[in-house]
């Protein structure tokens, strides 16, 4: 009670911080809000915007909603001949470049970081347009801090570069800045307080204290899953990332193609966004709607050829020794903010190739929701490496077979390193999750790990200690964290918002839920904990 909180909100991440945001002030705090993305502002009132940022304007004073339509604006006018201060931004990276610098702070958005993945829709900045934007957020975010001074910030959601720059801020200033960390164990959430950069030294050492506790529950919970025929998180259910077939017709295929543009001509022409952008479909930091829809067209024509049975691509498994490689969905958080280093998976995938035991196969699976995204020929370059396999995306209907197989499994930061321990197999990652932490998890700083890491591969045998390192990690996440649908949450907070028939008590209920978690970790940071 009685505290000064922002929340961060971006376009469907918003809607439960408007429910969160009502309950916090009954309860006698002082909420500010804060929209980060820069798309979502400057737009009038329309059919895509409409439920969210338009939503806050109407029904909260307009003083305690902070966002960042004049730096856009102010960034559309004068991108062509930007000009930054390489004295400010130096002094910046002194000061707040403690967890990441500045070049891999501009990672953090899909919009700043266009040479790293295959999303083109969006306009490519220079470099001096990049950090001209890079410095106007950073004069942003410190104003609103100044302005506002928050004793704390709640947020749901790790991407967009203004998350990442407030999280280094706050590192500073000693502001909490509490979000949530998915630990990759059904729809549990921990607490982060540096966008789940590394784990935190209070779940360390609650991790430490449980290794010393009755783990018999958390086992048994291990033998069960072990015992499912299929691993897949309840999470991911009816999403992309579960999804193992794709039907594909011509005459859908035009009906969707006649459909997006006229979604398109009615939101940019009828409702006046094509007005809002001064005629400009190519506007800095937004996604052009007709390369959009021609993205959109071209991913659902390479998925045909993917899923076809011509597809020469990908490959059977066959009865050999191979390390499991399951591609990242790119871009996204777990990668482009967490692991900003190891976003180029081809040249990874190329490292691997060079490091694995002589005759053992590197078997790498496309993500499920990547499909189509990538250029076809990022498969025939892997096909070129003679000891590595795309495999066949849809052979197994579950991560576990491919696991269960393999000689271990090699990943960017994905879950299937953690399901790995669980099923008794070794594993690594380039990037510094929370379920690093486990015994039998190797944690790669540098390429130059990878024969060592696969020597431990080679003559890896399952332990206790092993078993008891997972339950030890299941045993802390249940006991500093929630279980939590933000799924959910998101959605019957986003009808509500629309005026749209559900559950009042279930979403009061999440949001309850959500308040309290916020709480209770905001009390171990008072604790020192």
């Amino acid at each position: 009670m009685n505290r000064k909180i922002l929340l961060i909100c971006k376009e469907a991440f918003s809607s439960p911080m408007y429910f969160l945001g009502k309950e916090l002030e009954s309860r006698g705090n002082d909420v500010a809000y804060f929209f980060v993305h820069n798309s979502e502002v400057i737009y009038n009132e329309n059919s895509l915007y409409q439920s969210k940022y338009h939503y806050f304007k109407k029904n909260i004073d307009n003083a305690k909603i902070f966002d960042v339509r004049d730096i856009n604006l102010e960034f559309i006018e004068n991108y062509k001949v930007a000009s930054y201060d390489i004295n400010y931004l130096n002094n910046i990276e002194k000061l707040y470049g403690k967890s990441k610098n500045l070049n891999q702070q501009i990672m953090s958005s899909q919009m700043s970081s266009t040479p790293y993945h295959y999303r083109k829709f969006y306009s490519e900045l220079t470099y001096e347009q990049t950090l001209y934007w890079l410095e106007l957020n950073y004069k942003k975010a410190e104003d609103i801090l100044d302005t506002f001074q928050p004793d704390l910030i709640l947020d749901i959601d790790t991407a967009e570069i203004q998350r990442t720059i407030l999280n280094e801020i706050c590192s500073v200033k000693n502001i909490p800045y509490i979000n949530l960390e998915y630990p990759r164990y059904e729809s549990w959430v921990i607490p982060t307080f540096n966008l789940g950069l590394e784990p935190e030294d209070f779940f360390k050492k609650e991790y430490e204290k449980n290794l010393t506790e009755d783990l018999s529950s958390e086992i048994k919970i291990i033998e069960e899953f072990n015992a499912q025929d299929k691993i897949m998180a309840k999470i991911y259910k009816n999403s992309a990332t579960s999804s193992y077939s794709y039907s594909y017709s011509f005459s859908r295929s035009v009906v969707k193609f006649l459909r997006d543009v006229y979604a398109t001509f009615k939101l940019y022409v009828l409702e006046g966004m094509l007005k809002t952008q001064a005629y400009n479909l190519n506007l800095p930091l937004s996604s052009n709607p007709l390369k959009k829809i021609a993205f959109s067209n071209m991913r659902d024509l390479r998925k045909l050829r993917v899923y076809s049975k011509y597809n020469k691509l990908f490959q059977d498994p066959v009865d050999e020794d191979y390390v499991y490689m399951p591609l990242h969905l790119i871009p996204e958080s777990t990668t482009f903010v967490k692991s900003p280093m190891f976003v180029d998976e081809l040249s990874i995938i190329q490292a691997v190739s060079k490091s694995l035991p002589i005759g053992w196969k590197l078997y790498v699976k496309e993500h499920q929701a990547m499909l189509g995204e990538r250029p076809l020929g990022f498969y025939k370059e892997v096909n070129k490496l003679y000891n590595v396999k795309v495999v066949t995306i849809n052979y197994y209907k579950d991560p576990k077979p491919w696991i269960v197989k393999s000689r271990g499994v090699i990943s960017i930061s994905g879950s299937a390193a953690f399901e790995a321990r669980l099923l008794g197999k070794p594993s690594a990652v380039f990037g510094h999750v929370c379920f690093n932490i486990i015994e039998g998890i190797q944690v790669i700083n540098s390429i130059r790990d990878l024969i060592s890491i696969f020597r431990i591969f080679e003559n890896y045998k399952h332990k206790q200690s092993d078993i008891n390192s997972c339950a030890s990690y299941l045993k802390t996440i249940m006991g500093i964290g929630v279980e939590l649908d933000i799924k959910k949450l998101i959605l019957l907070s986003g009808n509500k918002i629309s005026n749209k028939e559900l559950s009042e008590r279930e979403l009061n209920t999440l949001v309850i839920e959500l308040m309290n978690f916020y709480f209770n970790s905001y009390l171990n940071i008072i604790k020192g904990i």
